[in-house]
């Protein structure tokens, strides 16, 4: 049986709290946690992805359904 090291994406406390970071959002979004960390893992805890994951939520947070601004008044 040959063996074969797997690299990890989380070696430093930074990687470590930006996966708490996306944890995190995808709880308040009601996202599936482990499906979006799985996805923030796949792509080597990048802080381009990790951006778009906050801003997916902030956009969410922010859209309303009763509200379409001053021009509907």
């Amino acid at each position: 049986m040959s063996g074969r090291v797997l690299q990890f994406p989380i070696r430093d406390d930074y990687a470590l709290y930006a996966v708490r970071a996306v944890r995190d959002i995808a709880r308040a979004q009601g996202w599936d946690v482990r499906q979006t960390e799985r996805d923030f893992l796949a792509s080597g805890c990048s802080q381009a992805r990790r951006n778009e994951l906050a801003e997916r939520a902030r956009r969410a947070r922010m859209h309303t359904t009763t509200d379409d601004g001053p021009e509907a008044a």
